[in-house]
């Protein structure tokens, strides 16, 4: 008990306090644009992804993130498997308005681009992180192009251009 109140103090407050407000005005955009037409289809939606969301910011809080910059190899497992994802969204996702986006699990659907943003920032932080200093070489800066290069070819062709800006910005 002792070990799990110390774990709250040291979270960073101000921040979640700041998530949680943003958070809270979205949701009360989305209720005073629903209650209008009196279909709150997409609130009740988005109120459950909140509390799902809150539920795992605590759950992640535990987690220890240093293990990503002890183990390389568990970045770069995670970054093929985001990967192969996005190819088999060609093979195995439906098209939807044009795009081949998303994989269809019962009533969810399920973005593989996203959990990827997140593994390209700690794959490219490990990766500038192991060579601060030679990173003004060419080849450094090639490779580590390369690591957003190769999914952002597949995004593209969805095609999803949002989504490759920003892989781009992320580098």
């Amino acid at each position: 008990m002792h070990s799990l109140v110390s774990h709250f103090k040291r979270l960073d407050w101000i921040l979640i306090t700041s998530a949680l407000l943003l958070s809270v005005s979205g949701l009360v955009s989305i209720y005073s644009s629903s209650s209008a037409r009196g279909e709150f289809f997409i609130f009740k939606k988005q109120v459950v992804f909140f509390v799902v969301g809150i539920v795992l910011m605590f759950v992640l809080s535990f987690f220890d993130w240093r293990v990503f910059q002890q183990n390389s190899y568990l970045v770069l497992f995670l970054y093929s498997i985001c990967f192969l994802l996005l190819i088999g969204l060609f093979l195995f996702a439906p098209e939807t308005r044009g795009v081949k986006g998303w994989y269809k699990l019962g009533p969810v659907s399920f973005d593989p681009i996203e959990p990827l943003k997140l593994v390209l920032i700690i794959l490219l932080a490990k990766y500038f992180s192991m060579r601060h200093t030679e990173m003004y070489k060419l080849k450094h800066i090639f490779l580590s192009g390369l690591y957003v290069f190769l999914p952002a070819s597949l995004i593209f062709f969805q095609p999803d251009l949002g989504s490759v800006i920003i892989l781009v910005f992320l580098w």
